[in-house]
């Protein structure tokens, strides 16, 4: 199986208690839920995919503001051994709208925290969202090319 990384954003609008969220897919019938994010490309850093997939699914410009979670899958049918690290994130700049090169986003939406766990069942009950929205933090730290 081929490694791969993916990054992704928890974005939390704290007015609300709504979180972000955009359904991938390529047709109605298959599609899932995430927190904005994918594939990290070349030489990119984790944060540097991160904000760039967050600007190309969303419209929006983040900050990172450190790391949540790291799971590990097996994609079996894509042959893909997935880190998956998601970032805290807030919003810095631009309007809300998908442009998503790849046309895989179908649609992006602030969602309610109860619903955002009942629509992403794959994620672990110990890393779901809290009520509170509150959420801590790993540590994260790019060391550059030693």
């Amino acid at each position: 199986m081929k490694r791969v990384n993916y990054a992704h954003a928890f974005i939390l609008d704290e007015s609300s208690r709504k979180v972000l969220l955009v359904r991938n897919g390529t047709e109605a019938s298959s599609y899932w839920w995430s927190f904005p994010g994918g594939k990290v490309e070349g030489k990119e850093t984790l944060e540097q995919a991160v904000v760039r997939e967050a600007r190309e699914e969303t419209g929006l410009i983040i900050k990172i503001e450190g790391l949540y979670s790291v799971r590990e899958a097996f994609f079996r049918d894509l042959g893909h051994h997935a880190l998956l690290f998601t970032f805290h994130a807030i919003i810095v700049d631009g309007e809300l709208r998908i442009s998503d090169p790849d046309n895989e986003v179908l649609e992006v939406s602030w969602v309610d925290i109860d619903t955002a766990n009942r629509i992403m069942p794959y994620i672990p009950d110990h890393i779901k969202v809290p009520s509170d929205g509150i959420m801590s933090s790993a540590l994260y730290f790019y060391h550059g090319e030693v």
